[in-house]
């Protein structure tokens, strides 16, 4: 069970990576007075990392995981240092942090929802696939030492639990709108008869014959007139 601890960290050493929102001034400004008045309330969240200096020697450095609006105020209000929680955790482990959160943000679209947890659900794959290669390398360090090591065990997928149940699970998020998200619809085809028919599109404006493809339907040996070749 993972224990938090608060430390604080100096502002300048807490790096932004990644592909992240615009900054919302309007929310930073309210932090402002915010922090101001109370303090900060909900220290940041970040991870260590590796950092070196110019002569290479090796320095404290952080990533952050959460809290870019809070970090910027603590900027803006020229503090030199920030509490933080520090996280022992790798790139994975920090990108599915700062996804689990964004996904309980009031201002996030469906489609940045969406792109969330189908991300989140690729990052699960990745973390169980190295976590499936941990316990595969430890299983062969035994087996070197304990001939009858294995006897007992749970085989392959028992226990196993579908990728967007582990998403709701770890993100809170309904396992239906976890599902809707990992398999969208397919988009409408675009509607090209009245404009194919119109001769408004040539037969060459896509891969195949726009019109032979209008025609199939309606006959199994179709061609357009206009085009110079079939398609059976």
């Amino acid at each position: 069970m993972f224990i938090p601890t608060i430390e604080t960290v100096p502002v300048e050493d807490v790096a932004i990576v990644g592909d992240r929102r615009e900054v919302d001034e309007a929310a930073v400004c309210r932090l402002v007075e915010s922090i101001k008045t109370i303090g900060l309330q909900t220290p940041i969240t970040i991870w260590s990392r590796a950092a070196h200096d110019a002569d290479g020697v090796e320095i404290d450095g952080y990533k952050l995981i959460a809290g870019r609006h809070r970090l910027e105020a603590f900027r803006r209000i020229g503090e030199s240092r920030i509490p933080a929680i520090i996280r022992d955790c790798d790139e994975i482990d920090a990108e599915m942090w700062e996804i689990s959160e964004n996904l309980h943000r009031a201002d996030l679209s469906k489609d940045e929802r969406d792109r969330c947890i189908r991300r989140f659900a690729e990052l699960i794959e990745k973390r169980d696939a190295r976590e499936s290669k941990k316990q595969a390398d430890l299983k062969t360090s035994q087996n070197a030492a304990f001939s009858n090591v294995g006897a007992g065990q749970p085989g392959p997928g028992r226990g196993h639990k579908g990728t967007a149940r582990k998403v709701a699970e770890e993100t809170g998020v309904s396992v239906d709108t976890v599902r809707r998200a990992l398999n969208p619809p397919a988009p409408k085809p675009v509607k090209l008869a009245d404009d194919a028919l119109n001769g408004e599109l040539s037969c060459m404006d896509g891969p195949v014959c726009v019109r032979a493809i209008l025609a199939r339907a309606r006959t199994p040996y179709w061609f357009c007139r206009r085009c110079p070749y079939r398609r059976p």
